[in-house]
């Protein structure tokens, strides 16, 4: 205070003194545990929070209006043993503090008004002494400088703030690091090793994994116990704790490469050469501004300079966006091209087919050329040299100046080789093949040499002008010859050769002629062509169809057919041959009965009716086949689905085949029971209704004691015994009465018996090739008449 009073007083002499930059806030200073070794304010400002190394705690305090201190409720907290780095998570909802006697790091989650809960598993178990501690910008990520390890230990953060070491974690470092920071990118984490006076620099890759970058560690002054990163990442900084210096390191400048052209080539004026060049930033750089040549162009667009003689530099130049530049450059000249002159002859000379003329020539190279590599002329001659006059007409005589640097210079002459006479056959074409005796006119003529006097004479073989004929009157190979002759006794010739053949035939071998055949039945043919005498060779031998040997008859539709095979010469004569056929439609066959889809039943009478046609254009019938033999009865023995089949068969092997089906059933077994009347006596009636003929049986049953028990078909059960029995047979369908009569065992039980009798009556009906039914009817009560005795 009294320092601050006496610089009021002396301010008050010379003049108003401005007022003091900071100021402490009322309360300041505000209480915490004991050694208080690292404060970190939370990222909304909102929170500060103190570790106190002797105390094991952390102290957290609200921030108040004009930063006045309040502790949260609950604080401080405890936290491992000597608490010597603090820090926030970058959201501001966890808490970081390491602990460097006990070699952990405890987390606590940030809670409503600041207080803290350790989250599950806290604390951690870090490296040995860890001293600093660090969260990466995106709060992903959390590492621990340890101080006694020589590492860094680092650990992904989970949703709820517990950690979790990265795979290879812990990384190491130079001796004791005491600091650990990353950079406000987190593409990079830096470590002060106090001991080893260097700091590790590592790239942060996928999950966390930490890679020393080229070069790391670098070196650093004396001790360095602190590192920080710019807030632009290219920039880092180390305090070096006993040699009082600040050691600062930046990324590397950009680079510049030119791909092509290489250094030091020579080109001529005007040449377009287009250059190939790239750029590339220095790793962690910000990235490039600009890559530029020397012309302002940028890769992909650039060329070398070429407008004027001389030594030339052509240079590219890298920009990062931080101002760093890198360039690289190469050098190049620009040369005139070298000339040729040709001394003699002159241009313009006229000269005989195969006159020897001799030429005499020179070449220079030009202003700033490295030298000529060659001068020679059309001909890859040096000099002297030599016209080609070995063909007639106007010819160019050339001479090449190449310099080593691979530009060139030339000059000509032109000169005129006069030709011999020509002559020219228009029509007809050669090679050609002709009939005997056939009818060819020919078309002719001859024209002068270049620079020639004139035409003498155009003449053919047979000593006639355009239009002539060729001699086709024998067999062979001839030649027809033109000639035309200069007035200077020059003479050229043009021939075309022809032959004179017969013309080709042809013949089939199989099948002969007049055969019958099924519709859709393949049949074979074979056949050849053979080509005319002296004839120019077969160029096709095909059948209608457009198909070689062997072919086929075309049998798809019924009727009278031809079938031609023609033999074609190349020189278009033909010759060819026939067969006739007839093509038969296939039988067939209808079916009256069975009945498709009818249903008979088992044994029933059904005859077999069905007949066979013959196709169009066919031979005959040669059978007419059922399942069995027309007018006679078709299976019914067994139940089930049968099938019967009927088979036409032509002569010519051609058959059809239809088919029914039909189903075999049981005769209705069904009967019914009515009018049912039991007289004393007995005697049982009843009037029955059976569905068709069959047999039917009638049985009555009586106990033989009080145990009653089902009767199984037509047998008395067991302690029964038969009251009654009748058997019918049923001649028809219909209704019929029947009366059942006891038997002497009936009557002998309806004579002794002083209570009603109870019967039961059994009626099986079993159809003619069907199967039995049954009916049973059961408490059939017979009524007792007392006899009176005198």
């Amino acid at each position: 205070m009294g320092a601050l009073v006496w610089a009021c007083c002396l301010s008050g002499a010379a003049g108003a003194l401005a007022a003091p930059a900071f100021i402490q806030v009322p309360g300041s200073p505000f209480a915490t545990g004991t050694a208080p070794g690292s404060v970190a304010f939370s990222p909304s400002g909102a929170l500060v929070a103190v570790a106190n190394v002797n105390s094991n705690t952390v102290s957290v305090f609200s921030v108040g209006s004009g930063g006045a201190l309040t502790q949260v409720t609950g604080s401080p907290f405890a936290t491992g043993d000597g608490p010597g780095s603090v820090a926030f998570s970058p959201s501001g909802a966890l808490l970081a503090i390491a602990n460097l006697d006990d070699s952990t790091v405890s987390v606590f989650s940030v809670g409503s008004g600041g207080a803290l809960t350790q989250v599950a598993g806290s604390p951690f178990t870090t490296g040995t002494a860890p001293e600093s501690v660090a969260f990466s910008p995106s709060g992903a990520l959390l590492a621990v400088a340890n101080a006694s390890t020589n590492t860094v230990s680092v650990f992904s953060v989970g949703s709820s703030g517990a950690l979790t070491q990265v795979a290879g974690s812990p990384f190491a470092t130079g001796t004791e690091p005491s600091s650990v920071a990353f950079s406000p990118s987190g593409a990079l984490l830096a470590t002060a090793n106090f001991d080893a006076n260097t700091v590790s620099v590592f790239s942060v890759g996928s999950g966390g994994a930490l890679t020393q970058v080229a070069g790391s560690p670098f070196a650093t002054g004396g001790f360095p116990n602190s590192v920080a990163f710019s807030p632009s990442s290219l920039l880092f900084a180390v305090a070096n704790l006993l040699s009082n210096t600040v050691s600062m390191f930046s990324v590397g400048p950009p680079s510049a490469m030119i791909s092509s052209p290489g250094s030091g080539a020579t080109y001529a004026v005007g040449q377009m050469v287009p250059t190939n060049f790239s750029c590339a930033d220095s790793a962690y750089a910000p990235g490039l501004s600009s890559c530029t040549d020397s012309n302002g162009s940028t890769a992909g667009s650039g060329t070398l300079d070429t407008s004027t003689v001389g030594s030339h530099t052509y240079t590219v130049t890298a920009t990062s966006q931080d101002g760093q530049t890198g360039s690289t450059s190469i050098t190049y000249t620009v040369a005139q091209a070298p000339s040729a002159q040709i001394s003699s002859p002159a241009s313009g000379g006229i000269y005989a087919v195969g006159q020897v003329v001799d030429t005499s020539f020179s070449c220079n190279e030009g202003t700033d050329g490295p030298g000529i590599a060659s001068c020679t002329d059309s001909n890859n001659s040096g000099s002297p040299g030599a016209l080609d006059t070995s063909t007639p007409g106007s010819h160019t005589y050339t001479v090449t100046a190449t310099s080593q640097d691979g530009q060139t210079g030339s000059t000509s002459i032109t000169y005129t080789v006069a030709a011999a006479p020509s002559a020219r056959i228009t029509s007809p074409a050669n090679n050609q093949t002709y009939a005997v005796g056939q009818t060819v006119a020919t078309a002719f003529s001859c024209s002068e040499g270049t620079d020639g006097p004139g035409i003498a004479s155009c003449t053919d073989s047979n000593n006639s002008s355009s239009p002539g004929a060729l001699d086709t009157s024998k067999l062979g190979s001839h030649t027809y010859t033109v000639t035309a002759s200069s007035h200077d006794g020059q003479t050229r010739s043009v021939s075309i050769t022809y032959t004179v053949a017969g013309a080709p035939s042809a013949s089939i071998s199989t099948p002969a002629s007049a055969g019958i055949y099924a519709v859709g039945q393949h049949v074979t043919t074979s056949f050849g062509c053979s080509e005319g005498t002296d004839g120019p060779g077969l160029s096709s031998c095909e059948d209608g169809n457009k198909s070689s040997s062997p072919g086929a008859l075309d049998t798809t539709t019924p009727g009278s057919h031809t079938y031609k095979v023609t033999a074609t010469s190349k020189d278009r004569q033909t010759g060819a041959a026939q067969i006739s056929y007839t093509v038969a439609a296939a039988p067939s066959a209808s079916i009256g009965s069975p009945a498709g889809g009818e249903s008979y039943t088992r044994g029933q009478v059904v005859n077999a009716a069905y007949s066979c046609q013959e196709g169009a254009s066919g031979p005959g019938l040669s059978s007419c086949v059922g399942t069995g033999a027309e007018g006679t009865p078709i299976d019914t023995s067994s139940l089930g689905t049968h099938s019967f089949n009927v088979t036409a068969l032509s002569k010519d092997g051609q058959h059809a085949t239809v088919t029914v089906s039909y189903t075999v059933v049981l005769p209705d077994n069904r009967f019914s029971i009515s009018d049912l009347r039991i007289r004393s006596n007995g005697r049982v009636s009843f009037k029955v209704v059976f569905p068709g003929p069959g047999t039917a049986d009638v049985l009555e049953t009586a106990w033989r004691d009080n145990l009653a028990h089902s009767a199984v078909l037509l047998h008395p059960a067991p302690r029964r015994f038969v009251f009654a029995r009748k058997h019918l047979q049923v001649a028809d369908g219909g209704a019929m009465r029947v009366t059942v009569v006891p038997n002497q065992h009936g009557r002998g039980l309806i004579a002794r018996h002083r209570y009603p009798v109870v019967l039961r009556l059994w009626v099986s009906f079993t159809p003619v090739n069907g199967a039995q039914r049954n009916i049973g009817l059961y408490h059939l009560l017979i009524t007792h008449k007392h006899r009176r005795h005198g």
